[in-house]
C-alpha cells in the first residue's frame, strides 16, 4: 500500500499518529511504504519527526524522506517533494535527492516503474496547481522511463496524461494520478474541465499492469476497468498508450 503524504492532520505528530492512523490504516502498517507530505514537516518536534518516528524504515532515512524498492515487475521510487521546505532536501538540480534519483533509474531494469510523492508537477486544481520546484525531478522521471506517478496534497482526483517538463503531451513521459480524497473534505474542479462530476472524484478505476505486446519487448500500459472504458479507456486497444486529447480543458487532463 503506497501513502501518498499528509498522513496524519494536522501536524503529523507522533501522538496523532498513535491515536488516530494507526487504528485505522495502521493495521496495514506492515504492508505500507509512506511518501512524506508537507503536514509532516510541521510537527513541533521537528522536521516530519512523527512521521519517520511511526514508519520507521519503511520511510527511509529521516534526513532524506526518498528511497525506492521492487516489487514484482515494479521499481517504485519515493521521492520527497517538499523541496528544501521546513528541513527537507532540495529538489534542485544537482541536488542530493536529484543525482540520487539519477543513479537510482540508471540502475534498476524493472520492466515497469512508478515514482510516488505528494505533491503533484501538475494539477489543474484549485490553489495547488503544480509545484514548480519539481522541474528538475520530473525532468529525470521523463528521462528515465518512469511509467506512473502517484500524488496526493490536493484532495481531490484526476488523471493526467502523459506529459514532459514544459508541460507538452509525450507519450513517452509518465501518466500522472492525483488521489488526494482520503480523511479530509474535497475541493471543486475547475468547471473548464471535463469532470464526471465537479468536486467528487471519478467513479472509473484504472489498473495498472505491465502488458506485453504481441511480436514485440514489453509495453507498460494503464488498462482501464470496464466501468472507465465507455468514457477515458486509457489504452489505445493495442497495449500502448492512447494519443487521443479530450474535446476540452488543458491537453495534459485526462479525464
Amino acid at each position: 500500500m503506497l501513502v501518498l503524504g499528509d498522513t496524519q492532520y494536522e501536524h503529523g505528530e507522533y501522538t496523532n499518529f498513535l491515536r488516530a492512523y494507526d487504528h485505522s490504516w495502521g493495521r496495514f502498517k506492515d504492508l505500507t511504504r509512506p511518501a512524506v507530505g508537507n503536514h509532516e514537516y510541521l510537527d513541533p518536534a521537528g522536521p516530519a519527526a512523527g512521521y519517520f518516528r511511526y514508519f520507521g524504515r519503511q520511510a527511509g532515512n529521516p534526513a532524506k524522506g526518498y528511497y525506492s524498492f521492487d516489487i514484482g515487475p515494479w521499481h517504485a521510487i519515493a521521492l520527497n517533494s517538499n523541496c528544501g521546505a521546513a528541513g527537507a532536501p532540495s529538489c534542485a538540480h544537482g541536488s542530493a535527492q536529484w543525482a540520487w534519483l539519477k543513479h537510482d533509474l540508471a540502475s534498476h531494469h524493472q520492466r515497469c516503474t512508478l515514482a510516488f510523492f505528494h505533491h503533484p508537477y501538475r494539477s489543474s486544481t484549485g490553489a495547488h496547481t503544480g509545484k514548480a520546484e519539481l522541474k528538475h525531478l520530473w525532468a529525470q522521471l521523463v528521462a528515465g522511463g518512469v511509467d506512473l506517478v502517484l500524488n496526493g496534497h490536493n484532495h481531490t482526483y484526476e488523471r493526467l496524461k502523459p506529459m514532459h517538463t514544459m508541460g507538452d503531451v509525450d507519450d513517452h513521459a509518465p501518466w500522472t494520478v492525483i488521489a488526494g480524497t482520503g480523511g479530509r473534505s474535497l475541493v471543486p474542479t475547475p468547471r473548464s474541465t471535463p469532470t464526471p462530476s465537479p468536486g467528487r472524484p471519478s467513479t472509473a478505476s484504472t489498473r495498472w499492469s505491465c502488458t506485453p505486446t504481441a511480436g514485440s519487448a514489453p509495453t507498460k500500459a494503464p488498462t482501464a476497468s470496464p466501468a472507465a472504458a465507455g468514457r477515458s479507456a486509457a489504452t489505445n486497444g493495442s497495449g500502448g498508450r492512447s494519443r487521443s486529447l479530450p474535446p476540452s480543458g488543458p491537453s495534459w487532463w485526462h479525464g
